[in-house]
């Protein structure tokens, strides 16, 4: 390491201060600490991506691993030592390696030194500590500085706002005048009955006209039945005009995914992919739900406001006072709302990944089941959610009371202020009663206005977290070091949580134009083995080598670059087919077709109403499983990728089609190797190479696997 002397004429100038991201664990502090200084730069980047780049030790990450992740992401980051008035001297944060109460390794980030030391601590949180404190804890005098580069500039994710809305409303004139002609009815009909119980209360009753009363009575119960038809008519429309937004909504939320396909659907992401559809769905419904609340609402409390200044102009002053009331006391419980409502769909989110990574293993699991941390982690993040959505729960309980007294303050001000008006004869009586039914229904309309409002933040969540995937380092855009030829396995083992053997001794060779076979009895591994050669598993012991034409080997990283998995269930987006093997990439429908025809899957998407026209997904053509199976694999395909392993991604399709995509696909121009985990007699004949896993006894009374 450089000494730290010579880093202080370039580091960066001072960073804007960052709040600390926690860490899951005791090995997660590194990527944690280097996310918080990240984002203290202004770049831009997930923990889940971090961890997959730094976490090459179950222990946890190096300095070194954390300066190369820091260098992948468009900073200059390199690693020195120093005392702590030299450390004072440079432009923070930084990165301390120091050594915790419980006398384990630890990164911290150091944002500011003077009589004290600040510290982000990943684990605890910010500290403030006495300069020995820090120094006694900082003994390997070692940190990370960042150095005067920019970061990567990030990718704009444009999120549909309310113009947009307005707009697309406004194509739908039919949509608009009905939804404004209801909710003027609705409007109407509020005001109404208030008009009627004032005439039953105030002038009928007193006089004892039976007639009178039974008339008004029975008109504000037509009233009450008209409004309950007109609510129904609003509900009605709302889900026909949902529909439709619906699917403007999923076309620019799904484009915005589709502008960076690779790293899409880039394995070392598929985590963070399966969560980012959760939140394009998320959007939609918390989209439609906002927009359809809070226009009618805030007319109608417009309406009630005019209402109310119209009937006595003496209290628009005082209406404006209470209105102000009203926004001040809501403001603080409004934002707590807010904040709690953030956390959780963050949250969300990432218990949902984690969930995804543990069940499914689309994620490197080194950092879930394949580490005995992995299950303490989900456990950990699952208790994080509950007590976030308690906290929610919380926060919107104490709005809904705080909304509901402060309304009722307001009203009885403003119905007490009225009476006054009465007295002196400046109001009638049933004036008086009309403003306290029409105010009566504008307190629940704020509590649903500020609703929508939060339900409108949670899809800017949402839509955050997707732009935070297209922000994510593109490690799928780097050229590899040289052109693979071959992929072997060396007495690989892998262990599960509790070091149980998924395989072990395990050798295997493919090369690039041969058809590699793989069987063995269910539970015995396949899926792990694929998994470790397309580098979404790392094994526990043995190597792992990928070969390239020039005789050098490539990168353990590089693998995932290597190998493009066909899994044997494809996610269907609800676009054109041509559009879902495309997956934004600029590629001619006559090329997927000429691909289509030499795999022999062209006669199963010919068929379609209008070929790689068709809109399928939800709201369109339904595909059968084979059908779903083709547009997978043509998906692989298009990008001609070096290997290709076949997660029984072939199993929907008959026997003689799938030997004709085999024959295809190993005999193509750029000769991937293959490797298939299939069932089928049949297709093993056409390999060159045949694997099976056993499973044997072990000394332990364990099932183990053999190759």
């Amino acid at each position: 390491m450089t000494t730290l002397a010579s880093t202080l004429s370039s580091v960066l100038t001072k960073a804007s201060h960052h709040p600390v991201v926690g860490q899951l664990d005791d090995a997660d502090c590194g990527p944690a600490a280097l996310l918080t200084v990240i984002r203290a730069f202004g770049g831009k980047a997930t923990l889940p991506d971090i961890r997959s780049q730094c976490l090459r030790d179950p222990r946890g990450a190096s300095l070194a691993d954390l300066v190369s992740c820091a260098n992948h992401m468009g900073f200059s980051a390199r690693a020195a030592s120093g005392s702590l008035d030299q450390l004072q001297a440079c432009t923070l944060p930084c990165i301390a390696h120091v050594v915790n109460e419980r006398g384990r390794p630890h990164y911290v980030v150091v944002q500011s030194i003077g009589r004290t030391v600040r510290i982000g601590d990943p684990a605890l949180g910010p500290r403030k500590l006495s300069r020995e404190h820090f120094e006694e804890m900082w003994k390997s005098r070692a940190v990370l500085l960042f150095e005067d580069r920019a970061p990567v500039p990030p990718l704009t994710l444009h999120v549909p706002q309310i113009q947009w809305t307005l707009n697309l409303l406004m194509e739908s004139k039919a949509l608009l005048a009905q939804a404004t002609f209801l909710i003027m009815l609705g409007t109407a009909g509020s005001i109404l009955s208030s008009l009627v119980a004032a005439q039953l209360v105030t002038r009928s009753v007193p006089a004892g006209q039976s007639s009178s009363i039974y008339a008004l009575a029975g008109a504000l119960l037509g009233i009450g039945m008209a409004r309950a038809l007109i609510g129904f008519a609003r509900h009605l429309f709302v889900s026909r005009a949902s529909e439709r937004l619906v699917r403007r909504l999923h076309t620019v939320l799904l484009e915005a995914l589709l502008n960076v396909p690779e790293r899409l659907f880039h394995s070392g992401l598929l985590g963070n992919h399966g969560a980012r559809l959760v939140d394009v769905q998320i959007a939609q419904i918390q989209l439609l739900r906002s927009l359809s609340t809070i226009g009618s609402d805030i007319l109608l409390l417009t309406v009630t406001c005019v209402v109310i200044a119209f009937i006595s102009a003496a209290l628009l002053p005082f209406l404006l006072i209470a209105v102000g009331i009203l926004a001040i006391g809501l403001r603080r419980h409004f934002r707590r709302l807010r904040e709690s409502s953030l956390r959780v769909a963050s949250a969300y989110s990432d218990l949902e990944e984690r969930f995804r990574e543990v069940l499914s293993g689309s994620r490197d699991l080194r950092f879930a089941n394949a580490c005995s941390f992995g299950m303490n982690m989900y456990e950990q993040r699952v208790s994080t959610f509950a007590a976030l959505q308690y906290r929610v729960a919380s926060s919107l309980g104490s709005l809904t009371l705080s909304s509901e007294l402060i309304g009722a303050m307001v009203l009885s001000g403003i119905v007490g202020y009225a009476a006054m008006h009465v007295l002196g004869g400046q109001l009638r009586r049933d004036e008086l009663f009309m403003l306290y039914i029409v105010g009566g229904l504008a307190v629940p309309s704020i509590v649903r206005v500020l609703d929508s409002v939060n339900s409108l933040q949670t899809a800017l969540v949402a839509a955050t977290r997707i732009e935070e995937l297209q922000t994510s380092s593109d490690r799928s855009s780097r050229s590899l070091s040289s052109t693979p030829v071959s992929i072997a396995l060396e007495t690989a083992s892998l262990r599960r949580a509790a070091q149980m053997p998924v395989w072990e001794n395990v050798n295997f060779v493919v090369r690039r134009g041969e058809l590699v076979t793989l069987e063995g009895p269910s539970g015995c591994g396949k899926s792990s083995l694929v998994a470790v050669i397309a580098g979404h598993l790392r094994l526990t012991t043995g190597n792992i080598h990928v070969e390239g034409s020039d005789g050098q080997r490539l990168a353990d990283d590089e693998l995932e670059h290597v190998v493009a998995l066909i899994p044997a269930t494809t996610i269907i987006f609800s676009r054109t087919v041509l559009e879902n093997i495309a997956l934004g990439r600029p590629i001619p429908a006559l090329t997927i077709q000429a691909l289509a025809v030499e795999a022999g899957l062209w006669s199963l998407l010919e068929r379609l109403p209008n070929g790689l026209h068709t809109v399928v997904g939800h709201g369109g053509h339904p595909l059968s499983a084979g059908e779903q199976q083709a547009i997978g694999v043509l998906r692989v395909l298009v990008a001609k990728p070096p290997f290709i392993a076949i997660d029984e991604g072939l199993n929907a399709l008959d026997e003689p089609r799938a030997a004709q995509v085999l024959s295809a696909v190993v005999g193509s121009s750029w000769r991937p190797g293959v490797i298939l985990i299939s069932h089928s007699a049949k297709l093993r004949a056409l390999a060159h190479t045949h694997y099976s896993l056993r499973v044997r006894e072990n000394r332990n009374g364990h099932d183990a696997v053999t190759s």
